[in-house]
């Protein structure tokens, strides 16, 4: 039974002391609540910003693709069709000149490369001396996916699909990206898949 205080007397009963704590322990697990809201709020917003930013990053490199540009009538635009790495002739910078332009995956990262030709008027061009300028457009590639970026296909109805050393038949390509999210506070961050199918304008008519 709670006791009466005397007069002058401090301290609190054992039922105020009580119904503090709980009070507390209230206060404390709703806050809880809420902090783990806001961190799943955060990842989430984060999660769907870098999801359209992997998607702009595919939207770009199949633009480039599409705009592929062959050296000489019958000549194909492209010059290496590995699983994770593809390069191609294109005039970037619209100066009538072919630039090379190269993507590549490499452990949790996808680089883009355009090298200026060295003798621009040559047919094919050639890049001989020339560095290579090079960034990062993608830093997350899913940790373990070791799975083709490209996917080359030729011009038949069905298409079927080439291996590197019929570059000279690509008609079309499926990229396709895997990434892991950084959200901080997420214990196994969301893994986002981005994937599209382009074909190559220059060719696609006329390849057999």
């Amino acid at each position: 039974m709670a006791r009466l205080r005397r007069l002058g007397e401090s301290g609190m009963t054992v039922t105020e002391l009580t119904v503090t704590a709980s009070l507390l322990v209230v206060i404390l697990a709703a806050s809880y609540a809420l902090y783990e809201f806001g961190n799943q709020a955060t990842d989430r917003t984060m999660s769907r910003m870098e999801s359209l930013d992997y998607a702009r990053v595919i939207d770009t490199i199949a633009r480039e693709i599409r705009q592929a540009t062959p050296p000489a009538d019958g000549e194909s635009p492209i010059l290496t069709c590995q699983a994770r790495d593809i390069a191609f002739y294109l005039d970037v910078d619209n100066d009538g000149a072919l630039e090379r332009v190269h993507y590549w995956a490499q452990g949790k990262l996808v680089y883009r490369g355009v090298t200026e030709p060295s003798v621009p008027v040559a047919v094919p061009p050639s890049y001989a001396g020339q560095p290579e300028q090079t960034k990062v457009i993608v830093a997350s590639v899913k940790g373990g996916w070791n799975g083709a970026l490209f996917t080359y296909y030729d011009n038949a109805e069905p298409a079927n699909t080439l291996n590197p050393s019929g570059k000279d038949r690509v008609s079309a390509v499926y990229i396709e990206l895997q990434t892991q999210g950084k959200e901080p506070h997420a214990t196994a961050p969301e893994v986002t898949k981005v994937s599209t199918y382009v074909k190559i304008r220059s060719v696609y008519n006329w390849l057999d």
